[in-house]
């Protein structure tokens, strides 16, 4: 039932990941996989799921 919300904070959250992961990733300087599945965020636990449908959804856009 809670799933309309959940979604548009999933998109929220998801851009905000995609841009922290560059800088991140710069400043630590270590090969660091982009996929949500290295890098699972504690607010992405329990949105996991989408974010992953999020994420094919992307690639399959490109």
């Amino acid at each position: 039932m809670g799933w309309g919300p959940t979604q548009k904070l999933a998109k929220s959250q998801h851009t905000k990941m995609c841009k922290l992961a560059g800088p991140q990733q710069r400043e630590i300087g270590s090969p660091i996989p982009t996929n949500n599945a290295s890098w699972r965020g504690p607010n992405i636990e329990k949105l996991g799921h989408q974010f992953q449908q999020t994420m094919q959804v992307g690639v399959g856009h490109r």
